[in-house]
């Protein structure tokens, strides 16, 4: 009481696969506290619209506590780069100019071929952490049968073309 509850993925709880789950259960708790602490707690439910149309229609008094519908637009090609390049940074890895290219490239194609189970972010997040593999592997064959030290350090934090180029 006195904050907030977020639900990311609520339409979970109508799901009428699962017999025998607590989802229908929940919804009904999760409504009575609504009602009982209507100036004391504030319920925020999330996902994906069909799915969340679906949730807010399977219980008859959701509707009416859920007045307040905002839908957020998915990211741009231009947005899931920014995402991208923050994420690289943060990892204390960069591009190099060529590998940057293809990465926009890559995120433009991306937002253009986006269906209903885009994942905005978290697909952005899944190109990185597979972009981090790619170059593992790289790195790892570049230096097979070596008794050298290895890659340097700028090897171990640059992403290539070559890394880009063999993102699917």
């Amino acid at each position: 009481l006195g904050g907030v509850l977020f639900i990311d993925e609520a339409y979970l709880l109508a799901n009428k696969e699962n017999k025998g789950d607590y989802g229908k259960d929940a919804i009904g708790v999760i409504m009575k506290a609504m009602e009982d602490h209507r100036d004391d707690l504030v319920v925020i439910v999330a996902g994906y619209d069909e799915p969340m149309n679906d949730f807010i229609e399977s219980n008859p008094g959701l509707k009416s506590r859920f007045a307040i519908k905002i839908k957020f637009e998915d990211y741009n090609a231009e947005e899931l780069y920014q995402i991208f390049e923050s994420m690289v940074r943060a990892g204390d890895d960069h591009l190099d100019e060529r590998a940057a290219e293809l990465a926009k490239m890559h995120f433009n194609h991306m937002h253009q071929e986006r269906d209903k189970n885009f994942g905005n972010g978290r697909d952005v997040r899944n190109v990185y952490e597979k972009l981090f593999r790619l170059r593992s592997e790289r790195l790892s064959r570049s230096h097979e049968g070596y008794w050298d030290a290895g890659p340097g350090a700028e090897d171990l934090s640059t992403f290539t073309a070559e890394d880009i180029m063999k993102l699917e």
